[in-house]
């Protein structure tokens, strides 16, 4: 059995390029286990921040039959970057 084939079929549904499902499952498949090996404080803060992932990594436990993320609003704000340099611009 190939990997994913749930989650393939629902980028295929939605209109992803076949060539690129593999690597997109892979990649979501990466970010999913990273946000269930952190604690809940760690992952808190990476969906305060990055909140419009938690869609993605909850459909994709949602297809695969693995864990599952409660979805809520996200509030819009930049990431915090590693240095602040007031010089420096994104």
């Amino acid at each position: 059995m190939t990997k994913f084939e749930a989650f393939k079929k629902v980028l295929l549904d939605n209109n992803v390029a076949e060539s690129r499902v593999d690597l997109m499952a892979e990649a979501v498949d990466k970010l999913h286990r990273a946000l269930c090996e952190m604690d809940a404080v760690q992952r808190e803060n990476f969906f305060d921040t990055f909140g419009e992932v938690c869609g993605l990594v909850d459909d994709f436990g949602a297809a695969e039959g693995l864990n599952r993320f409660k979805r809520r609003p996200h509030i819009p704000q930049d990431p915090i970057a590693w240095h602040v340099d007031p010089n420096e611009s994104y």
